[in-house]
């Protein structure tokens, strides 16, 4: 559904140049552009790019960042030289001129245009699903959860206020861990209860009663919870 939604976010740069460099300026782009992507750490392998053989009759070069999605390699951000189609066109239609003196060469002409175009929702999905990983956790089945930052995941619980905050989850979860197939969650490790309270929180995890109790927590009394269940024998 985010992939193809009919509305969108986009977010556009378009990079005015000198005509005839545009060649060397698209190799740039193309260069930054997925520096850029790569240094958010999502792994060199899960990008590529796809040129464009057939092109649009405003462009002379064009190309995707794609990303490896779970349904494949999809497009995240398009690369284009759109020559001097956009500012020729707003002249011709506004009749004024859009023009650029050059100093060095004495001479106007109308800017090429290099433009980078990429999707926001699709790059959101593209974090999120990047993040989905498979964890064998200890009294809990095998199931999909949320990569959890590592600056949540290193706040140290106050394991008092945690005993404060647990009535609530001891009113199902009893110590024994047998009550009507509720689980316990006592001596749980710290760093699991984290993952799996923020996999409610995100709503990854469906359980729409554990998703509205994670939802009201704050990151720093998650980490309390975890510190008071950790001990409770």
């Amino acid at each position: 559904f985010i992939f193809r939604m009919r509305e969108f976010e986009q977010m556009e740069m378009q990079f005015f140049i000198k005509p005839g460099t545009q060649g060397e300026w698209y190799k740039h782009w193309k260069e930054k552009r997925l520096n850029w992507h790569l240094s958010l750490g999502m792994g060199e392998g899960n990008y590529r790019f796809h040129d464009h053989e057939k092109l649009a009759h405003y462009a002379d070069a064009a190309a995707d960042i794609e990303f490896r999605f779970p349904f494949g390699f999809k497009e995240l951000e398009g690369i284009h030289s759109r020559t001097d189609f956009d500012l020729s066109q707003h002249e011709k239609h506004a009749g004024k001129k859009l023009q650029f003196f050059d100093p060095e060469e004495n001479k106007n002409y109308v800017p090429y245009v290099l433009e980078t175009s990429i999707g926001l929702d699709r790059m959101f999905l593209a974090v999120f699903s990047n993040s989905l990983k498979n964890e064998e956790l200890e009294k809990f089945p095998k199931d999909k959860i949320a990569g959890v930052d590592p600056s949540i995941l290193s706040i140290v619980g106050d394991l008092e206020y945690g005993e404060y905050l647990a009535s609530e989850c001891m009113s199902c979860h009893q110590r024994s861990g047998g009550d009507d197939g509720i689980p316990g969650i006592n001596a749980w490790p710290t760093e699991d209860f984290v993952i799996v309270m923020h996999s409610y929180k995100k709503k990854v995890r469906p359980h729409p009663v554990m998703q509205m109790i994670a939802g009201r927590l704050t990151n720093e009394e998650i980490a309390a919870l975890a510190a008071y269940f950790k001990d409770l024998e």
